[in-house]
């Protein structure tokens, strides 16, 4: 479990993240992470990051490593877990 804590000490609440990740490469397609419990919305923004490029959310976060993965999933199968 990760709690988030603001600077002075005051708990913020749980962090909860959904992702997507391609079974024969094992690599994430997409994540979604909040303060809200998983619910349809959480999987909806995983999803639609999932099928997004990348590539500008990479730039607006500085970060210089390439994330090439997107597209419509053939299939999707869920596996939920609150660990």
């Amino acid at each position: 479990m990760v709690e988030v804590v603001e600077g002075g000490g005051t708990f913020v609440g749980r962090a909860y993240l959904t992702i997507i990740t391609d079974v024969a490469t094992r690599c994430i397609f997409g994540f979604c992470l909040t303060l809200e419990k998983p619910s349809a919305l959480s999987v909806a923004l995983c999803l639609a990051q999932a099928m997004s490029p990348k590539e500008a959310w990479l730039t607006a976060r500085d970060i210089e490593h390439g994330w090439p993965m997107f597209g419509r999933p053939r299939m999707l199968a869920g596996v939920f877990s609150t660990k």
